[in-house]
C-alpha cells in the first residue's frame, strides 16, 4: 500500500522526533506529504466546566506559540530534504485532536513514538499511542525506545 498523507504527532519531546525518522522513510518511499501535529493539552475536567481545573489561556497561547516554532523548525528541516510537510498546532486532548485531524486531513498513516512507560506509571497516565492504536481509522506506525532511552524516560539514566 502506498501512503499519501503521514501524520506525525510530536509532543515536544527529543524522543517523539524519532517518529519524524520514520515518517522521511515512508514519505521519500510513497512520494507522502507529513503533517506534523502538536497539541496542547488541556485538561478534561476543563471541558466539563470544572472550575479548579482553570485553564491559563496566556499560558497556553504561549506553549503554542513554542510548539508551533519548534514544529516549523522541524517542517523547514524536512522541507530542505525536498518533502512536502504542514504544521498543524491545536488545543484539546492529545487522543482526540489526533483522530480529529485524520479525519479533516485525510490522513493514510500515523508515525508516532510510545515512551514506553510500565506498570503503575502507564496505569495512572494511560498511553496515547496505545490509545491511537485502537481507535485510528488507518494504519499506525509506533517507534519504540531504544534501551538507553527507556532508561531515561524511566529516570534510571
Amino acid at each position: 500500500m502506498a501512503y499519501k498523507k503521514i501524520l506525525v504527532p510530536l509532543d515536544g519531546s527529543s524522543f517523539s522526533k524519532r517518529a519524524v525518522d520514520g515518517a522521511i522513510k515512508v514519505a521519500k518511499t510513497d512520494h507522502a506529504s507529513i503533517i506534523l501535529l502538536g497539541v496542547v493539552e488541556i485538561p478534561p475536567a476543563a471541558f466539563e466546566g470544572y472550575t479548579e481545573f482553570a485553564v491559563n489561556i496566556e499560558a497556553n497561547e504561549e506553549l503554542k506559540k513554542k510548539l508551533s516554532r519548534s514544529l516549523n523548525e522541524e517542517a523547514d528541516k524536512l522541507r530542505a530534504k525536498g518533502l512536502s510537510v504542514a504544521v498543524i498546532v491545536k488545543e484539546g486532548l492529545p487522543i482526540e485532536e489526533i483522530d480529529a485531524t485524520v479525519e479533516s486531513e485525510g490522513v493514510d498513516l500515523i508515525v508516532m513514538t510510545t515512551h514506553g512507560r510500565r506498570g503503575f506509571s502507564r496505569f495512572l497516565l494511560g498511553s496515547v499511542a496505545e490509545k491511537v492504536v485502537r481507535t485510528a481509522s488507518c494504519s499506525v506506525l509506533i517507534v519504540r525506545p531504544t534501551a538507553p532511552e527507556l532508561k531515561v524516560l524511566e529516570g534510571n539514566g
